[in-house]
């Protein structure tokens, strides 16, 4: 299953939150102007929560979650009206479980920025992690009606995952669907919609879309998943041999993970 409290690296896994690096590279270090000594405090507060920001958003993106956390805190108490770093502290709560400081943040995020689409992804993403499934459609429909949100095929995802969640399958398809339309290499809606087409019977669709995700460059906990997928599909069509087959490339793409564990579980009764 996928949806996106975030913007997805090819692994499926790191934050991809951009941080916006203001007058200086954080990787080339920053030179101090000439005429520093003459900004004043309030100026020197905000340049340093970005400074400060950026270093916890790049901790998010490398899933150093705790470090992410300590960072992003200290820049929201310099400068604690700046979305990105509200954002960014929702996701790492979110990834760390807290999920009502996660929303609390989040909707704070909304309500200093109401267009800062990120925030909305990550709303629609928590809520769907909370399993609060209708409220979670209304932040996926509101960047679905915005013609400004670059990257509409996540909104449609986030929302036909919870739509299949509440059991309203066609709506769920469709929203899969237009995903594809808009990204036909994006994997979370490829995965979601096999699993769609498992839960339906429509077992030659299903494999092909779980296939697609195996031979792609998805990364390997998509991977794993879709070996995962592909061997409770055999294990339902009594193709033992298949099954063990795809559950051992499970645990090999991803042995500690969510995927290869419960592979793992499967081979133990199969063998």
């Amino acid at each position: 299953m996928e949806f996106e409290i975030n913007a997805r690296s090819g692994s499926g896994r790191a934050v991809r939150l951009a941080a916006l690096l203001l007058g200086c590279s954080l990787a080339m270090g920053c030179m101090m102007p000439v005429d520093y000594v003459d900004v004043d405090d309030s100026q020197k507060q905000f340049e340093q929560a970005i400074a400060i920001r950026n270093i916890g958003i790049d901790h998010l993106n490398n899933w150093r979650i705790a470090m992410a956390i300590r960072e992003l805190r200290r820049s929201e108490e310099l400068n604690p009206n700046d979305v990105l770093t509200l954002v960014g502290l929702g996701q790492a709560y979110a990834y760390r479980g807290i999920l009502d400081d996660a929303e609390a943040y989040l909707l704070r995020a909304i309500e200093f920025d109401p267009d800062f689409h990120e925030a909305y992804v990550s709303l629609a993403g928590l809520y769907i992690q909370m399993e609060r499934y209708d409220e979670s459609i209304p932040y996926s429909q509101h960047l679905i009606d915005d013609p400004t949100f670059a990257t509409p095929w996540r909104a449609y995802n986030n929302r036909g995952w919870a739509e299949l969640q509440i059991g309203r399958l066609k709506e769920a398809r469709t929203s899969f669907q237009h995903a594809l339309d808009f990204r036909r290499i994006y994997w979370p809606a490829r995965l979601n919609l096999g699993i769609l087409d498992s839960m339906e019977g429509h077992h030659l669709d299903a494999v092909e879309s779980f296939q697609w995700v195996m031979d792609e460059n998805t990364g390997y906990a998509a991977q794993s998943e879709a070996a995962y997928r592909l061997g409770e599909l055999y294990v339902g069509l009594g193709r033992r041999d298949d099954a063990v087959e795809h559950f051992t490339a499970s645990v090999e793409l991803d042995p500690y993970g969510r995927w290869g564990k419960r592979s793992n579980d499967y081979l133990k009764l199969l063998r």
